[in-house]
């Protein structure tokens, strides 16, 4: 919500540009409408989760060579995603498919912010690709990663393999922006951390909240300062890393972490397993939590069914499966 009324409504009112909100309900009832908001506003930026760019793509796919509905992407200067970790497949279906309907070259833009930020971290300058990194998936809770290859988002030509047990593809969410540093830090020790070693995200900054309303405690916990650099940073919450080039790569929350015998596993790839198990079951409808049973954490998955499953009909259903995994 604070997301939405820094960058949906006040962004509009300090620059003097239209803003246009669908209601998610509206969103998830028929994806296309917000195409076809797009297409009627002209819009010149949109932005969105990386699920909600993974739904548009497939119901678009539906009218390639079919009935286009007049739907045009050709105003769209900056397609903008964030809120999650960004997959590289699910941009690169939407990619191609929304340039089909007008979308041009070189328009993706990753970010990252938090409302602490007065929202936007890190983010792509304009005409500029967003990176990527190719690791060793193993290595992501090593403490330093060994990167295999990198490139911009154009040098990759074909999906990949997002079920790999030896490797995988990651996003950048950009650089940091003007006027603002980024640190990364051990969560556990507070030690401040090299390029290419995964801890929590700090930032300081002219947009970064000083502090909390009347909570002393929470601005002890929430801050870390730094001796050396005589400066208090906000610690974010958030794991990542940065790469060489200054590029910053988010992975996940650090209290969404799943933890079981001692492993740890990032809950996005549990959820992108599970979705993906069988065609029934709604993609990106999906979500993986640890509860305790008898004094021991087990892994449960909350998956939502296709609607077509049950009436024939498209969408998604109400209908949730409960899985409670050993």
């Amino acid at each position: 919500m604070n997301r939405l009324l820094i960058f949906g409504m006040l962004e509009g009112i300090y620059v003097g540009i239209q803003i246009v909100l669908i209601k998610p309900f509206d969103f998830m009832q028929n994806p296309l409408n917000w195409a076809r908001a797009i297409t009627h506003y002209k819009a010149s930026y949109i932005c969105g989760p990386n699920f909600a760019y993974e739904l548009l793509t497939e119901r678009l796919s539906k009218l390639i060579n079919r009935d286009y509905e007049g739907i045009s992407f050709d105003s769209i200067k900056r397609v903008i995603s964030g809120a999650e970790p960004i997959k590289v497949n699910t941009i690169l279906k939407f990619l191609k498919v929304a340039s089909e309907f007008g979308l041009k070259d070189k328009v993706f833009m990753p970010a990252y912010g938090l409302a602490e930020g007065t929202l936007l971290v890190t983010t792509c300058d304009f005409g500029q690709e967003s990176r990527w990194l190719k690791i060793n998936r193993k290595m992501l809770f090593g403490q330093e990663l060994k990167i295999l290859e990198r490139g911009r988002l154009s040098d990759i030509t074909n999906y990949i393999n997002e079920y790999s047990e030896d490797e995988t593809f990651l996003l950048g969410n950009g650089t940091i922006t003007n006027e603002h540093e980024l640190l990364i830090i051990d969560p556990n020790n507070k030690r401040i951390l090299n390029n290419l070693e995964i801890g929590e995200i700090c930032i300081i900054g002219p947009s970064v909240t000083k502090g909390y309303w009347h909570s002393n405690r929470e601005i002890d916990e929430s801050y870390i300062y730094d001796d050396h650099l005589k400066q208090r940073y906000l610690r974010t919450g958030d794991l990542g890393f940065r790469d060489v080039t200054g590029e910053l790569y988010v992975l996940s929350r650090l209290k969404d972490l799943i933890i079981i015998d001692n492993l740890i596993y990032f809950p996005q790839d549990i959820e992108r397993v599970a979705c993906s198990s069988v065609s029934e079951l709604e993609k990106d409808g999906t979500a993986a939590f640890v509860v305790k049973v008898n004094n021991k954490e087990k892994l449960v998955i909350v998956q939502e069914v296709a609607w077509s499953v049950n009436n024939g009909q498209s969408g998604s259903s109400a209908i949730i499966r409960f899985y409670l995994v050993s």
